[in-house]
């Protein structure tokens, strides 16, 4: 499998109205999406509180959890996982060099607001999808946040450094590869520079939506 890698960009406007009898979008595809290399979809979103349907309101308070839901469209690809490599928060729609941000994920799927907050990946549902438990937090004085991220998919069967998602444990005070706790040494590095290698990489994405707080 040769190396290849897509970025693009999609604003999602959570606050638009969906139908009650929507159902998450791996069990029922229905969110915005963005063809890559491969024929590959990605797709990010807002779910409510019991996971169930879309968020009814990009609006949340302070301290208050928000189900962000991530998966990707494998058509008739090989089976993959979906993982989350890189998130931030910022008050602008797009990113710029001087952009100010507030790291969520980082060190290629290191969940850093999991160890400086209270934020967690949830054990998933099914390979190609995963959902961050991100606690709303503040960022500077604009009430609209932006988030921004990094999805890749890969090989379910090959975790290093590079390719991987995290939680911090914080009864241990040690991270733990969320696919298979046993494996939990390449999460090692999250607490330096992981090493990111490119061999076998089959597709990524950037997406961003809002919340406000």
């Amino acid at each position: 499998m040769n190396p290849q890698s897509y970025f693009y960009s999609i604003f999602l406007s959570i606050s638009v109205k969906r139908k009650k009898a929507w159902t998450p979008a791996f069990l029922n595809p229905g969110f915005t999406s963005a063809e890559g290399h491969s024929q590959l979809s990605f797709h990010m979103g807002l779910l409510n509180e019991n996971l169930t349907g879309p968020a009814q309101s990009n609006s949340f308070p302070l301290g208050s959890f928000i189900p962000v839901l991530a998966y990707v469209e494998q058509h008739a690809h090989q089976p993959l996982v979906l993982l989350m490599d890189e998130c931030v928060a910022s008050n602008s729609i797009e990113l710029e060099p001087t952009t100010k941000v507030y790291p969520i994920i980082t060190n290629h799927g290191c969940l850093d607001d999991g160890k400086n907050g209270n934020s967690w990946f949830l054990p998933r549902y099914e390979s190609s999808a995963v959902v961050l438990y991100l606690q709303a937090f503040s960022f500077s004085l604009e009430k609209e946040v932006y988030i921004h991220c990094k999805l890749v998919a890969w090989d379910p069967n090959i975790f290093d450094e590079g390719k991987k998602m995290c939680n911090f444990n914080k009864e241990f005070g040690s991270w733990e590869l969320l696919d298979d706790p046993s494996r939990s040494a390449v999460c090692s590095c999250c607490d330096r520079v992981c090493k990111h290698r490119t061999r076998r990489d089959v597709d990524s994405g950037d997406l961003e939506f809002p919340w406000v707080y």
